[in-house]
């Protein structure tokens, strides 16, 4: 995956997107926070491109490494943080107390203006999907009743 993300065809469509002023959202895959290092040094040379990372990245928050690897892209303000997945990396039951405290991170860090949420509807109410132990009513309640830090 590596040579995907410092490759030429990725800086050449993110190139083409930023002058068409076109934003990008990034799903960095399952192992979201391994990419960052490979996918920074390419989003310095799209400054002006708007870049939303997808699902938070899918960053561990028991793993420092990883969340800090997330959270050096504050520094970068054309990047904005999807919030999603949040039921999937808790380990605990709604509200998912345990993995609120990287989207708490996250808010103190870029700012609730950077950050958007997503549902996850329809992989959240699916079994096979890792954590797929929710359903879409619930996950609008976290946001609309456990979220008041944003």
């Amino acid at each position: 995956e590596r040579e995907w993300w410092e490759g030429e065809a990725l800086l050449a469509t993110l190139k083409e997107a930023e002058a068409l002023k076109v934003p990008v959202l990034l799903f960095l895959g399952k192992d979201g926070p391994k990419n960052l290092p490979w996918i920074v040094p390419v989003l310095h040379k799209v400054p002006d491109l708007t870049v939303v990372i997808d699902h938070m990245a899918d960053a561990d928050f028991t793993q420092s490494s990883q969340v800090e690897l997330l959270l050096t892209l504050a520094f970068l303000d054309n990047i904005f943080i999807k919030v999603s997945h949040i039921w999937a990396l808790s380990k605990e039951a709604y509200p998912w107390s345990d993995a609120m405290q990287l989207v708490k991170q996250l808010v103190g860090v870029f700012g609730p203006e950077r950050l958007m949420v997503a549902s996850d509807w329809p992989v959240c109410g699916m079994p096979s999907w890792p954590g797929g132990n929710t359903d879409y009513p619930t996950v609008i309640k976290l946001f609309k009743e456990e979220l008041s830090f944003l």
